[in-house]
C-alpha cells in the first residue's frame, strides 16, 4: 500500500478527475490530505494553490479535511463519502454511491448503481439514478430526476421531489412537501406532514397519515387508492373513480353531480383529492383503537429486509463451507503426478505422430521411385522402337547412342507421345 500526504488548508478543493476503481472519501480535522493507493505507479497528483487534483488507475482512499470541497468527475467503481462538511459535486459514478454523516450540499449527475444517503444535514440532488435511491434522516431538500429502481425515503425534513420512479416508492415521515411526477409501480406512504402532489402512480396507492391544513394532498393513480386518515386529521376529501368504486368508512359523504364523492372530517382544513383511473378508492377515518390494530407496511418491509439479511448471511456461510470443502479436496490432489502423467501421455502421442509421418514419407518416396522407373521404361521403349534396335539393345551404350536417345526423347516430346515430366525424368536418367 502506497501513501502520500499533502499539506493543505482547512478547506481545500479536492478534484478527482478519474478513479478507475472504488473511491472512498473520509474526513478528519487535520489540514492535510492522505492518499492511499495500491502503488505509486497508479497515482498521478497535481498540487495547485488551494487545490489537489489526482487520477488513480486502481482503488483509491482519501482522507481529507472536513471542510474540503470534493469534486469527482468519474469513479468507475463504487463511491463512498463520509463526514463531508464542504460541498460535494459528482459527475459520474459507474457503481453504487453512498453518503453518510455529512453537513454540506451534495449533487450528483449520474449514478449507474444504487444511491444511499443517510444522516445528511444539507440538500441532496441527483439527476439520474439507474438503481434504487435510499435517503434517510436528511435535514434538507431532496431532489431526484429519474430513478431507475425503487425510491425509499424516511425522515426527510425538507421537500422531496422526483421526476420519475420506475419501481415502487416507500415514503415515510416526510416533513416537507412531496412532489412526484410519475411512479411506475406502487406507492406506500406514512406520515406526510406537509402535503403532496403526486401526478401519476402506475399501480396502487396506500397512504396513512394525519391530514392537516393548510396543506393540500393530490394523488392520482391507475390502480386502487387506500387512504387512511389518522386521528387529528382535519380535511375536506374529494374522491374520484373513473371505472371503479368509491367507499368511505368512518365519515359521511355525498356524491356530487360531477361524479365525485365529497366528505368533510373535523374542520376540513386540508384539501385532499384522490383519483383512480381504473381502480377503486377507499377512504377510512381511523380512531385511536383502529390505529393500534393496524399493521404498518414499513414494519412489514423491515421484517422482510431482516429475513433477507439473515438469508444472505446463511448463504455466505454456506458458500464459505463449500469453498473450504473444495479447498480440502484440492489439497489432497497430487497435481505434480497428474502433470507428469499428462506430459508422458503427450510424449507418447508425439512419438506416434512422428513415426506415422516417417512411414508416410517413406511410402511416398517408394511411390515416386516406382513412378520414375516406370517412366524410364516407357521412354526407353519408345527410343528402342524408333531407332529400330528393339529389345536387342543392351545397356552398355557410348556417347553416340546417348545423344541418339536424347534426340529421340525430344522428338517424342514434340510429337506429344510423352509428357514434359516424363521427358525430364528420362533425360535425367540418361545423364543430361
Amino acid at each position: 500500500m502506497y501513501q502520500k500526504r499533502i499539506s493543505t488548508s482547512e478547506s481545500p478543493r479536492i478534484e478527482v478527475t478519474a478513479c478507475q476503481g472504488n473511491l472512498a472519501v473520509a474526513t478528519w480535522d487535520n489540514a492535510e490530505v492522505l492518499i492511499e493507493v495500491e502503488s505509486e505507479e497508479v497515482l498521478t497528483v497535481e498540487e495547485r494553490e488551494g487545490a489537489v487534483a489526482l487520477v488513480s488507475n486502481r482503488d483509491c482512499s482519501l482522507t481529507v479535511p472536513a471542510g474540503a470541497s470534493l469534486i469527482v468527475v468519474q469513479a468507475q467503481g463504487n463511491l463512498s463519502v463520509q463526514g463531508a462538511r464542504g460541498i460535494v459535486e459528482v459527475a459520474t459514478v459507474q457503481g453504487d454511491a453512498q453518503f453518510q454523516d455529512g453537513a454540506a450540499s451534495a449533487s450528483l449527475s449520474t449514478v449507474q448503481g444504487d444511491l444511499t444517503v443517510e444522516r445528511w444535514t444539507a440538500a441532496v440532488s441527483a439527476g439520474t439514478i439507474q438503481g434504487d435511491a435510499r435517503v434517510r434522516q436528511v435535514d434538507g431538500p431532496v431532489e431526484f430526476g429519474a430513478v431507475g429502481g425503487d425510491l425509499l425515503a424516511e425522515e426527510i425534513n425538507g421537500p422531496l421531489s422526483a421526476r420519475s420512479v420506475a419501481g415502487d416508492a416507500y415514503l415515510r415521515q416526510l416533513n416537507g412537501m412531496l412532489y412526484l411526477s410519475d411512479v411506475g409501480a406502487d406507492l406506500v406512504g406514512r406520515a406526510w406532514a406537509a402535503g403532496a402532489d403526486v401526478a401519476q402512480v402506475g399501480g396502487d396507492v396506500s397512504l396513512k397519515t394525519v391530514f392537516i391544513g393548510p396543506f393540500t394532498y393530490d394523488l392520482q393513480a391507475r390502480g386502487n387508492l387506500v387512504v387512511k386518515a389518522l386521528p387529528g386529521s382535519s380535511a375536506t376529501f374529494t374522491l374520484r373513480a373513473a371505472k371503479g368504486q368509491i367507499r368511505g368508512k368512518g365519515l359521511t359523504g355525498e356524491m356530487t353531480e360531477e361524479e365525485q364523492w365529497q366528505a368533510v372530517l373535523a374542520d376540513g382544513e386540508a384539501q385532499v383529492t384522490l383519483t383512480s383511473a381504473h381502480g377503486n378508492v377507499l377512504l377510512k377515518a381511523l380512531g385511536e383503537r383502529d390505529e393500534e390494530q393496524e399493521r404498518d407496511a414499513f414494519a412489514f418491509a423491515a421484517d422482510l429486509g431482516k429475513i433477507g439479511a439473515e438469508a444472505g448471511v446463511a448463504a455466505q456461510e454456506l458458500a464459505g463451507r463449500i469453498q473450504q470443502r473444495v479447498a480440502e479436496k484440492l489439497a489432497k490432489i497430487d497435481f505434480e503426478a497428474i502433470a507428469r502423467r499428462e506430459a508422458e501421455k503427450a510424449r507418447r502421442q508425439a512419438e506416434r505422430e512422428v513415426a506415422k509421418a516417417q512411414r508416410m514419407a517413406e511410402k511416398a518416396l517408394r511411390k515416386a521411385e516406382r513412378a520414375q522407373k516406370k517412366a524410364q521404361r516407357k521412354v526407353r521403349m519408345h527410343v528402342e522402337w524408333d531407332t529400330g534396335r528393339g529389345r536387342r539393345r543392351t545397356t552398355g551404350r557410348g556417347q553416340a547412342s546417348s545423344e541418339e536417345e536424347r534426340l529421340a526423347v525430344l522428338k517424342m516430346l514434340a510429337e506429344g507421345k510423352i509428357s514434359t515430366q516424363e521427358a525430364e525424368t528420362l533425360l535425367q536418367a540418361l545423364g543430361f
